[in-house]
């Protein structure tokens, strides 16, 4: 049985729409787990209301973020498969038959199988992202998101006994961090195929760069270096890039000070090679679009 985890906050419509293209999955052999995260819309009476014996929900009287509702729908998973979907997004149909099919039949040394998504917005398709990368997949994901987010990952239950669920600590970046932590473990493997449609566009989006989320964003970039410092000493070039990606989001907040600071920690861990001109002239093009904003 796959287990499928939907934390939720104030967006009962979404969550409709999202439990819908569960339910119209062709695999059905599932639970679904849903988890109120602190909402006041209605939804909590909702899910009291619905009749489906295959979903089963939570509600936690305050919020205690995407991270910990997503931990307490791990806490009660009985599949020895798990899937996770975002509130605002939702699969198409055969979304978990095709997940479960590669993951059932992998090795023991995969723990992690994942497909790819579609952006929209307005109902319009506006970006595309379909990564190919499979096996030892550690070191690409050490300085970023490589392959896709949450709604379209599926695991094997006992990767969790390794790797302990997802980081409360993190307002940003916690699906990162979970797939980094499982692919130092084990390998990934893919599913060649459009499998979730990602709605953005609205307000709430954790994506969004206000300065709450830019300040969220560095906290977790900083907690990334601390928690894989021993690893990132063997790794200068993802090192660099991180340090990089806390540089330009100073530089988003008007930090200029400290914006510098990493990058100058940037350039030197690259030894001033080819990608420290590279650093540099990409900044140079953020400080103008800065320039320009302000202006």
């Amino acid at each position: 049985m796959i287990s499928i985890i939907i934390p939720t906050h104030n967006r009962l419509k979404m969550l409709k729409r999202a439990i819908f293209s569960v339910e119209n999955q062709t695999f059905k052999n599932y639970e679904i787990i849903i988890i109120s995260d602190g909402s006041t819309d209605g939804t909590n009476d909702y899910l009291c209301s619905i009749k489906n014996e295959k979903i089963k929900f939570h509600i936690n009287e305050s919020s205690k973020g995407a991270s910990g509702a997503r931990n307490i729908g791990l806490e009660h998973a009985k599949g020895d498969y798990i899937a996770f979907l975002d509130d605002d997004d939702e699969w198409f149909e055969n979304h978990l038959e095709l997940l479960f099919k590669k993951l059932s039949n992998s090795n023991d040394k995969v723990g992690l199988v994942y497909g790819w998504i579609d952006y929209y917005e307005n109902n319009k398709l506006i970006k595309s992202k379909h990564p190919k990368l499979s096996g030892n997949i550690f070191i690409e994901m050490l300085d970023k998101q490589a392959i896709t987010n949450s709604s379209v990952l599926m695991i094997k239950k006992h990767v969790l006994k390794k790797v302990i669920g997802f980081n409360e600590k993190l307002l940003r970046g916690n699906d990162g961090d979970f797939i980094r932590r499982i692919s130092k473990f084990y390998h990934v493997d893919f599913v060649p195929a459009v499998l979730c449609k990602v709605h953005v566009g609205h307000d709430d989006r954790i994506t969004l760069n206000t300065p709450k989320n830019l300040k969220n964003e560095i906290d977790s970039y900083l907690k990334r270096l601390e928690f894989f410092e021993k690893d990132l000493e063997k790794y200068k070039l993802q090192k660099s890039n991180i340090n990089f990606k806390i540089s330009i989001s100073y530089l988003k907040l008007g930090n200029i000070l400290y914006s510098l600071k990493f990058l100058s920690i940037a350039v030197k861990l690259t030894e001033f090679k080819i990608i420290s001109f590279l650093h540099l002239k990409t900044y140079a093009k953020h400080v103008l679009i800065k320039l320009f904003a302000w202006n």
